[in-house]
């Protein structure tokens, strides 16, 4: 009796399966994420980059002065399109004294504010790698 070609084809991936696991071996699965790799990311900082957010407004910038004792920081920052603010050198209030902590002039960052009043603060901030068209001017 011979078998009609349609059916050779249809048992020929079922057959290799068999035959594999008849000696042992483990079929190669389809997709399986490594458990041991890590992202790859930008930046370091990114790595540990929180979740932010919605209703915060971000923003870009290099740190020009920081004033521990008021909480206070100068910011060199990038337009802000969501306040349609220009580049612009402007001081912000820290929620927290403790953020101003984790930086020091010099230091390019994303920053995160909030409405407080009449006013914006920031709430959060990381540094960031050097790049891109920020400038202490």
């Amino acid at each position: 009796m011979i078998t009609p070609l349609f059916a050779v084809l249809q048992l020929t991936p079922i057959l290799a399966c068999l035959s594999a696991h008849a000696l042992g071996a483990q079929p190669a699965p389809i997709f399986e994420p490594a458990k041991d790799r890590k992202t790859i990311v930008a930046s370091t900082s990114e790595a540990t980059r929180p979740t932010t957010p919605a209703n915060l407004i971000s923003g870009r910038g290099i740190v020009v002065k920081v004033d521990h004792a008021n909480a206070l920081v100068k910011i060199n920052h990038e337009p802000i399109s969501a306040l349609e603010w220009p580049r612009m050198t402007m001081s912000f209030h820290m929620r927290e004294s403790a953020l101003a902590e984790q930086v020091k002039e010099g230091d390019v960052v994303e920053f995160f504010l909030e409405k407080s009043d009449s006013d914006y603060i920031i709430v959060k901030w990381w540094k960031q790698a050097p790049a891109g068209p920020v400038s202490s001017r």
